[in-house]
């Protein structure tokens, strides 16, 4: 499994940190756009959860799917992700 258990803590201890810079500049710019009234008023950590979610999902998909039909999948669920935070 990966990571080799020997490095695994080291692993999300860095994880950890990188997630936790990642998020906040996240919440900055759903906020910003919650403020110029263009993201909906949902609790940012919600967005969050979802878009990291759909990443991990989009990953998984990258996978299994050709090129073409993988940027068919990925440009319908960008489009739905946006739909369902737009305002």
């Amino acid at each position: 499994m990966y990571p080799p258990e020997f490095l695994q803590d080291d692993y999300q201890e860095i994880f950890k940190n990188k997630e936790m810079l990642f998020t906040s500049m996240l919440l900055g710019l759903i906020q910003e756009g919650q403020e110029k009234s263009v993201v909906r008023d949902l609790p940012a950590e919600n967005i969050v959860a979802l878009l990291y979610c759909t990443i991990d999902g989009l990953f998984i998909q990258s996978r299994y799917y050709t090129k073409d039909e993988f940027s068919k999948k990925a440009e319908a669920v960008g489009q739905m992700f946006w739909q369902a935070i737009k305002a």
